[in-house]
């Protein structure tokens, strides 16, 4: 009988697996060393590496071929150091946290809108599914603000700072906003808005903002700077904190990394998974994760998941939080 692959093209695809193995090694370990524009924007593809080394493992399994295997193994470790532990909760939350402890719940349903997206209706709807306490978008402009006047009968208190280009921002909200300001971080003046709302006793700061795609050097400078630039405005706060936004950036680059540090922030989708949700126009397996919302360690995250498609190249994030008390 003839084997289904010759003993040459099976040499041929083992040699091709292993330098795909051995790429992805590298590229999955640029994220420890360089962070410097063009190499960072190769660290925003961290599952796809991960889904790639264990596709190569498994055929070099297949193969036989146990000498390759363990460079295999190795991106595979790599890889999933960046995605795995996003399926894990937080070392602090367990079932010693009980009601109690905690104050009400609160929902806030974040989205990049697209300015250019005119089917407004979708989003009004998963607003009136979803019922969110907090409605933050961004990329508003003038359209945008117009058809979203039904939402001022259950969201009365609101802050809007629209604008022609794709970093208009407004925010919703069912109670009130306490010590709102439309804030310029960096020197790029797209604004962004700090407010507080009041949840039981418990004051929350909360930012929402929206820095540039770090698309050429100048970009990624602009982007690092803005994210610099809320770090050091919300360092040394005294109450619980959450920052919301399409960040233009994945939990596994430098800025990132720096802000979370810098403020001792968590990504509110650890424990829920990677939930990528941009573009909308890539399967699902192919996107990354730019819109997050992170918080301070008085912030016990109940759930957080992706929205419904609402004509948006971003899936909205939809975030269930308390504080404890």
């Amino acid at each position: 009988m003839t084997p289904l692959l010759s003993k040459h093209r099976k040499i041929e695809i083992a040699y091709g697996s292993v330098v795909i193995a051995v790429v992805v090694f590298v590229l999955s370990s640029l994220r420890f060393f360089v962070h410097y524009y063009p190499i960072e924007l190769f660290h925003h593809f961290q599952v796809q590496y991960f889904i790639a080394s264990v596709v190569i493992l498994i055929v070099l399994a297949a193969l036989r071929r146990w000498r390759f295997v363990i460079i295999a193994i190795a991106a595979v470790i790599v890889s999933s150091s960046a995605v795995i532990p996003l399926w894990f909760r937080p070392h602090d939350v367990d079932s010693s946290t009980t009601a109690t402890q905690l104050t009400s719940t609160i929902r806030i349903l974040h989205a990049n809108v697209l300015s250019s997206n005119a089917d407004h209706a979708k989003l009004i709807d998963l607003i009136n599914r979803e019922k969110p306490d907090l409605v933050m978008l961004q990329e508003i402009n003038s359209h945008w603000v117009k058809a979203l006047t039904p939402l001022e009968n259950d969201y009365p208190y609101k802050c809007i700072a629209a604008r022609d280009d794709n970093f208009g921002i407004a925010i919703f909200s069912r109670t009130p906003l306490h010590a709102t300001v439309v804030q310029q971080f960096g020197s790029a003046n797209f604004p962004s808005i700090t407010f507080q709302i009041q949840i039981d006793n418990t004051f929350v700061d909360v930012i929402s903002t929206h820095p540039m795609p770090p698309v050429s050097a100048d970009a990624m400078a602009s982007h690092n700077e803005q994210l610099l630039a809320v770090a050091a405005f919300a360092e040394g706060r005294e109450n619980p904190l959450i920052v919301v936004g399409d960040l233009n950036t994945t939990m596994w680059t430098g800025p990132y990394n720096n802000l979370c540090e810098k403020l001792n922030l968590t990504n509110a989708r650890k424990g829920f998974g990677i939930l990528p949700g941009w573009p909308t126009s890539l399967p699902g397996i192919m996107r990354i994760p730019i819109d997050h919302c992170l918080v301070s360690d008085e912030v016990f995250i109940s759930d957080c998941r992706l929205g419904s498609e609402i004509g948006s190249d971003h899936l909205p994030l939809i975030i269930d939080f308390q504080i404890r008390r």
